[in-house]
């Protein structure tokens, strides 16, 4: 599943990434956004059938669906999964669109089946190491100072929230590590453990380094009690 898809941008890359290893895959695509899904039916999927990107081994669906509502029962035509349901999950530039991320990597979680992973990538607050995009005038020893002064004057007003209406996320790609749920009918916990972290300063304007992501993937597995416990409480703490 490919979580807030907007446009379908990411899923047409996957599924070229999946056409070239010759990768079996049924992806479903959801957004809350009708005008953007409207794109997706209309732009994106000619131009994926066009290029031979899905056939008997490969295909997409894409549905309306809102991210803080995944399970449950469907509301305004609205669609809602079943748990332990998807193999794999996706989030591209995508958890800061919505207004509870912390709910909606919960259901998440229960809708993954068990060693299921969420592969998330946004943007992230800078780390000052990364310096080396800079260009020689500026120099190393400038380069923190710049970077910071980037996120705080520009891409955190004029990026994040007036031209996207987004938030800064940083903080969920330690928080998801922490997220549990509890499975009441098999009487069992599960949350998340990391497999990978990176980032990157992504040079965009200018070939300037404004805006710094970060990617990571995390597998689902089964808790015991006390750690599930530790877990929510800490999350909640850090919450508070």
């Amino acid at each position: 599943m490919d979580v807030a898809t907007g446009t379908g941008l990411s899923v047409e890359e996957m599924l070229n990434i999946f056409k070239l290893y010759d990768v079996a895959v049924s992806i479903t695509a959801m957004d809350y956004n009708e005008k953007m899904l409207e794109v997706a039916h209309t732009v994106i999927l000619p131009r994926i059938k066009a290029a031979h990107l899905i056939n008997e081994k490969r295909s997409v669906t894409f549905l309306r669906s809102d991210a803080r509502n995944l399970l449950g029962k469907p509301k305004g035509g609205l669609t809602t999964f079943s748990q332990k349901s998807f193999d794999c999950v996706s989030i591209m530039f995508g958890i800061g669109g919505i207004d509870d991320p912390v709910s909606c990597l919960r259901d998440i979680l229960l809708i993954l089946k068990p060693g299921g992973i969420i592969s998330m990538h946004d943007i992230h607050r800078p780390y000052v190491f990364l310096n080396e995009h800079w260009p020689f005038f500026i120099g190393s020893k400038n380069a923190a100072a710049f970077t910071t002064l980037a996120w705080e004057q520009i891409t955190t007003p004029l990026v994040l929230q007036s031209l996207w209406g987004w938030r800064d996320v940083s903080k969920l790609f330690y928080l998801l590590q922490l997220i549990t749920v509890r499975d009441v009918k098999n009487q069992k916990f599960y949350g998340f453990t990391s497999l990978s972290f990176f980032m990157d300063t992504e040079s965009w304007w200018f070939n300037l380094p404004v805006i710094s992501t970060a990617k990571i993937v995390v597998e689902k597995i089964e808790l015991t009690e006390e750690e599930a416990s530790r877990r929510s409480n800490l999350l909640s703490f850090l919450l508070a």
